[in-house]
C-alpha cells in the first residue's frame, strides 16, 4: 500500500521488496529495498521420557541449527540420567532467531524384593524345594525370572516349586520394564 512521509515503518511477515520514490522540485528518483524475513525456528524434543531409576536416556532436539540445554550441554542430542522426575529445556537458534521446548523425564521406581525368598528344604536330595518371592514397589504387571547357579532359567512365576537344593536367583521386571536390584 502507498504510504507517504520521510520515515515509514514496515512489518512484513515474509520477505518483501519495497519501492520508494522521492520527489523534489519536480525531479524524482526511485530505489528498491528487500527486507528478508528469517522464519522463527520451531523446536521440538523427542526421546524416551519414561526411564527406570538408575537408567539414562537420550533426548534429541530438532527444528533449529544449534542448541543449548538447561544442563548447559550443547548439541542436538544429550544423554541424561536423572534420579528424580526432571524437566529439561532446550533453546534452539537459527540465523539469530530462537525457540525453546521442554520435556519431562519421568523416573520410575525399580521393583524391589520385599522379603527374602523363603525356602522349604528339599527332601533327601529330591526335587521338593520351594522358594517364594514377594515384590514391593514398581508398577504392575510383574514378570519373574528364577535362575539357578548355572544361569539357566528354572521358573517364571512368583513362586518356584519342585526344585532340588541349590542356589537360586530371582529377578523381577515391572510393567515399565524396570528390574529389581
Amino acid at each position: 500500500s502507498a504510504t507517504t512521509g520521510a520515515t515509514v515503518t514496515a512489518n512484513p511477515t515474509t520477505t518483501t521488496t519495497y519501492t520508494v520514490t522521492g520527489t523534489t522540485n519536480g525531479c524524482s528518483n526511485t530505489q528498491t529495498i528487500t527486507i528478508n524475513v528469517t522464519p522463527i525456528p520451531t523446536v521440538s524434543i523427542a526421546g524416551n521420557n519414561n526411564i527406570c531409576n538408575g537408567s539414562s536416556t537420550n533426548i534429541t532436539a530438532t527444528g533449529a541449527t544449534s542448541y543449548v540445554w538447561s544442563t548447559t550441554q550443547t548439541g542436538s542430542t544429550i544423554s541424561v540420567s536423572p534420579a528424580t522426575n526432571t524437566t529439561y529445556t532446550v533453546i534452539g537458534t537459527t540465523n539469530g532467531c530462537t525457540d525453546n521446548a521442554t520435556v519431562d523425564i519421568v523416573v520410575n521406581a525399580n521393583p524391589t524384593l520385599a522379603v527374602t525368598p523363603t525356602a522349604v528344604d528339599s527332601d533327601c536330595g529330591g526335587s521338593t524345594g520351594q522358594l517364594n518371592g514377594a515384590v514391593g514397589g514398581g508398577t504392575p504387571t510383574f514378570s519373574y525370572t528364577w535362575t539357578n547357579s548355572g544361569g539357566s532359567t528354572v521358573g517364571t512365576s512368583a513362586n518356584l516349586t519342585g526344585v532340588p537344593a541349590g542356589a537360586y536367583f530371582l529377578e523381577v521386571q515391572d510393567g515399565n520394564g524396570c528390574t529389581s536390584d
